[in-house]
């Protein structure tokens, strides 16, 4: 379900490609 949620992130924001990749980090880590 997170990758979906990701893609959808990134799409709706592809100038803030650093911000999602941290975002996908935080994620990642907090699981």
């Amino acid at each position: 379900l997170f990758p979906i949620g990701t893609g959808s992130w990134s799409i709706s924001r592809p100038s803030s490609v650093s911000a999602g990749r941290r975002h996908r980090d935080g994620f990642l880590g907090a699981s």
